[in-house]
C-alpha cells in the first residue's frame, strides 16, 4: 500500500467503532471495548474480541499518524486480556468453561495468533512463562484425539458447540499450523511427529497440506510455524501420559502416542459453566480402538491426585470414598490396568476388607490376578492398600 492507502485502512482500524451492541447490555462496540472484552472471558466470545483487538492494536502501532499514547494505553489493557482469556476461561489443563468446541474457538479462531504475535512483534513471551495453561489450550487436541485412517476421534465432546472439534474451519482448525506458534520448542517436536504420523498422508491425499479450508491465514501460520530445524520427536517423549486442569477439574490420561489402538481416557469431576455449560461426569470415559466405554462410579470432590513415572500410573480418590489407579506401565501383561475401590466393571478381588475391582479395556483375554503376600498381582505388578488408598508396586 502506499502512504495513503495505510493511512485511510489504519486510522479505520484505530478509530474502530460498530455502535451500540444491544445483545451485550448496551456495550458501545470500539477497539478499547473489544481490547477489554464486552462479555467476560468465560464466554468464548472473549477469546476472540480480545485476540482480534490485539492484532488490530499491533498492526497500527508505531505508524506516524497514529495517537502512539492511546495505542499504548490499550495495550497495555490487551495484556491484561490475554492473561484473563486462560485463567478464568481456561485452565491450566487448556479446558475451556463452556466446552470443547466453543473453548476451539476462544482459543485458535485469533487468541493464539495474537499470543503468537505479543512475542514476535512486543517481545512479550506468555508461552514460555513456566506455567502450562496457553501450551495446553493447543496440546490438549493432540492429547485427547486418536486418529484412525486421517480421520480424528475425540470422544466425548463436552459443552457446547461440539460441532466445531477437528471440523478444520475456522472455529475447528487450526489445531496444527496455529497451535504450533503457541507452545514451547521442545513441545513442537511432538505436534510435527502427531502430525506427520496421524493426519500428513490424508491431508496430501485430499490436497489440504497442514490445514485445509478458506482462510488463508492458517496456511500462513503453518508455514511461518513448522519446525522444519527440528527433529520430531514422540509425544510420549515430551510430554506426560496424564494431565489435569486444576481449574475445572478435568483429567486426562493416553497410554501412548503410536496408532489408532491408543487409548484415551478423561473424566470432567465437576460440572463446568460459562455461559453455556459442560456437565460432571459420573463414570470415567474411556476411548478405545474397541469403543467407547464409561467405567467405575465417582462421586463427590477429588481430594487426591497424584501421578507418578511421567504418567505411567496416576492415583485418585474422591470424598465419597472411592479410589480409582490407572496403571500404563505394561508390567501387568496389558497396555493399561484401571482398579477402583468402588462400584465399577471388571473382576472382584479381595484384599483384606477392602473389594477391588480391575479392569483391563480391550483385553479378550485379560491377565489373571492372584493374591500373594497381602497384595493383587497381575503379571510383575503388584497392588496394595495404605490408608485407604491404592498403591502400585511398579510405579516407573
Amino acid at each position: 500500500w502506499d502512504e495513503a492507502a495505510r493511512e485511510k485502512f489504519g486510522r479505520a482500524i484505530e478509530f474502530y467503532d460498530s455502535g451500540t451492541e444491544t445483545r451485550d447490555a448496551k456495550t458501545h462496540v470500539n477497539l478499547e471495548a473489544l481490547a477489554r472484552g464486552t462479555m467476560p472471558p468465560f464466554s468464548n466470545h472473549f477469546g476472540m474480541q480480545t485476540g482480534g483487538a490485539a492484532l488490530a492494536l499491533m498492526a497500527v502501532s508505531g505508524e506516524k499518524w497514529a495517537n502512539q499514547t492511546r495505542i499504548d494505553s490499550l495495550l497495555k489493557i490487551s495484556e491484561i486480556s490475554m492473561i484473563r482469556n486462560v485463567t478464568e476461561g481456561f485452565g491450566d489443563g487448556g479446558f475451556f468453561a463452556e466446552g470443547d468446541g466453543t473453548g476451539s474457538m476462544a482459543s485458535h479462531i485469533v487468541y493464539l495468533t495474537a499470543i503468537q504475535a505479543w512475542k514476535n512483534a512486543m517481545g512479550m513471551d506468555f508461552i514460555n512463562s513456566g506455567k502450562p495453561n496457553i501450551p495446553m489450550t493447543a496440546l490438549k487436541w493432540f492429547y485427547l484425539t486418536v486418529v484412525r485412517d486421517g480421520k480424528p476421534d475425540l470422544w466425548p465432546v463436552r459443552g457446547a458447540y461440539p460441532h466445531n472439534v477437528w471440523d478444520r474451519k475456522l472455529s475447528g482448525g487450526g489445531y496444527t499450523g496455529i497451535g504450533l506458534g503457541a507452545v514451547t520448542i521442545e513441545q513442537r517436536k511432538a505436534v510435527k511427529w502427531y502430525y506427520n504420523r496421524f493426519l500428513l498422508q490424508h491431508d496430501l491425499a485430499n490436497g489440504t497440506m497442514c490445514e485445509p479450508g478458506p482462510y488463508p491465514h492458517i496456511l500462513s501460520a503453518a508455514f511461518v510455524n513448522w519446525p522444519s530445524d527440528q527433529e520430531e520427536k514422540n509425544p510420549a517423549e515430551v510430554l506426560p501420559l496424564c494431565y489435569r486442569d486444576s481449574l475445572h477439574g478435568f483429567y486426562a490420561w493416553r497410554n501412548r502416542w503410536k496408532d489408532g489402538m491408543d487409548m484415551v481416557i478423561t473424566l470432567l469431576a465437576k460440572p463446568s459453566r460459562g455461559y453455556m455449560a459442560a456437565n460432571a461426569d459420573t463414570a470415567f470415559q474411556v476411548l478405545t480402538s474397541g469403543g467407547r466405554w464409561q467405567w467405575g462410579r465417582t462421586g463427590g470432590d477429588v481430594v487426591y491426585w497424584r501421578p507418578a513415572g511421567n504418567g505411567r500410573t496416576s492415583v485418585m480418590k474422591f470424598s465419597a470414598g472411592a479410589c480409582f489407579a490407572i496403571d500404563f506401565t505394561k508390567s501387568s501383561g496389558a497396555p493399561a490396568m484401571l482398579v477402583s475401590t468402588g462400584e465399577a466393571e471388571g473382576e472382584k478381588v479381595r484384599l483384606g476388607d477392602t473389594v477391588l475391582t480391575v479392569w483391563f479395556p480391550d483385553m479378550a483375554t485379560p491377565p489373571s490376578l492372584k493374591v500373594v503376600d497381602g497384595k493383587v498381582k497381575a503379571g510383575s505388578q503388584t497392588i496394595h492398600m495404605e490408608n485407604g488408598m491404592i498403591i502400585f508396586g511398579i510405579a516407573e
